[in-house]
């Protein structure tokens, strides 16, 4: 019995070895920060301090959550406009955001469907976190093909890599 557990933790060693991602953050691409974060995004993890969570906990969300972020001015020169859907709703808002990953969201504004206590939960936890998003970053991840990351939210230098923040993966 011994030998197959000791093969066993072996093999898991060996496939972890080689499993491992290279990651890398990304400068922002323009004096403005801007590039970086024009495109479409989806909501694949949210991180509140030590917990990694899917971003409706246990329940699946009935749709896709994204945002998609415009190089379009709101109004005001330096406020852009973004746009998504969530779990009920589909959303929009103004940002401002600059090369050092300094981010300013504005208020929420949305379509008024109405959902399960569930998604309409889920649903007001991400505007919440998108309303306190003071930060961005962009990493990338070797895999193949190559994997573009958001995360976006409050991130602390200590304790290490917590905070809390949504990342998205670029679609």
């Amino acid at each position: 019995m011994k030998t197959y557990q000791r093969i066993y933790l072996i093999t898991i060693l060996f496939i972890m070895s080689f499993s491992c991602k290279k990651t890398e953050i990304v400068e922002p691409e323009s004096s403005t920060g801007i590039a970086t974060l024009i495109g479409k995004w989806k909501l694949v993890e949210i991180l509140r301090g030590d917990v990694l969570d899917r971003p409706c906990g246990v329940n699946t969300p009935t749709r896709e959550i994204t945002i998609e972020f415009t190089a379009n001015p709101s109004g005001t020169s330096n406020l852009f406009s973004l746009n998504g859907q969530s779990t009920v709703n589909d959303y929009f808002a103004s940002y401002e955001a600059d090369s050092k990953g300094v981010i300013k969201i504005s208020t929420v504004g949305g379509s008024k469907r109405g959902g399960s206590t569930e998604m309409m939960q889920c649903e007001n936890n991400y505007y919440t976190l998108l309303a306190e998003s003071q930060e961005y970053r962009i990493v990338q991840i070797e895999t193949n093909p190559v994997k573009t990351i958001l995360q976006l939210g409050v991130f602390l230098d200590f304790p290490k890599n917590k905070g809390s923040y949504l990342i998205f993966e670029k679609i």
